[in-house]
């Protein structure tokens, strides 16, 4: 081996330089001291305190989902989209029609058994006593539909399914007794639907009922129609 000081060869073994003197030590020790050394160094992982952490859980983690507000009143609830997308008539029709028809119908049925009481003290006459049955049981019919109009207003504001249904029965089912209604004197009268309808519009009211026919027909197509192509509000 040659000696790392002066370069001199020396011995293989020998633990100094005959030249220089230079001491050193054989490359077998050395590189097992070298191992030692590397194995007593011992590399410890950072310990942290994980008290006070919460370690992560994909199943514990919050899903992040639109949360469902509670609103108030229906104008609250659509206050961003009614502007947008119409919702003006479907706020008349729960805080003006609905609530008129019903008021209107709790109220006109008294009338229609004041009427029904009428001919019914009519003796001796067969029409009397056919008209004082039909006006009962239209007074009967307008309790019903009154309180069916509060019901439909509740599923309109809750935004229930069956709302659209409760809106075609609301203006369907008087047009359908009405119709049987006026058939019914027609009949008694023995004239034809179209001689009793000319009969009514020759009256002094004819023109006031006419005008009525017409707006109550609007709004009930223009309701249905309206509510059918928002359907996918009423999902409750």
């Amino acid at each position: 081996m040659f000696c790392t000081n002066c370069g001199n060869q020396v011995p293989d073994g020998q633990g100094a330089c005959n030249y220089c003197g230079t001491n050193f030590v054989d490359n077998s020790q050395q590189d097992s001291v070298y191992s030692n050394n590397y194995q007593s160094m011992q590399y410890q992982q950072p310990q942290y305190n994980t008290n006070n952490q919460q370690q992560y859980n994909p199943i514990n983690q919050p899903q992040y989902q639109t949360a469902t507000p509670v609103f108030k009143n229906p104008v609250e609830k659509y206050h961003i989209t009614y502007m947008q997308d119409g919702m003006k008539w479907y706020l008349f029709l729960i805080w003006g029609y609905l609530i008129f028809e019903a008021i209107s119908m709790l109220t006109n049925c008294f009338s229609m058994f004041k009427m029904a009481s009428q001919f019914k003290d009519i003796r001796n006459m067969e029409e009397a006593e056919l008209m004082s049955i039909l006006c009962t049981i239209t007074g009967i019919l307008m309790i019903a539909l009154g309180i069916y109009d509060i019901y439909t207003r509740h599923l309109l504001i809750e935004f229930k399914a069956k709302a659209l249904t409760a809106v075609k029965i609301v203006f369907i089912a008087p047009i359908i007794w009405i119709a049987i209604f006026y058939f019914i004197i027609a009949s008694i009268l023995e004239v034809s639907m179209g001689q009793f309808f000319e009969l009514m519009l020759q009256q002094e009211s004819g023109g006031v009922l006419a005008i009525s026919v017409v707006v109550y027909l609007a709004v009930a197509i223009g309701s249905i129609v309206y509510l059918g192509n928002r359907k996918n509000m009423f999902i409750y």
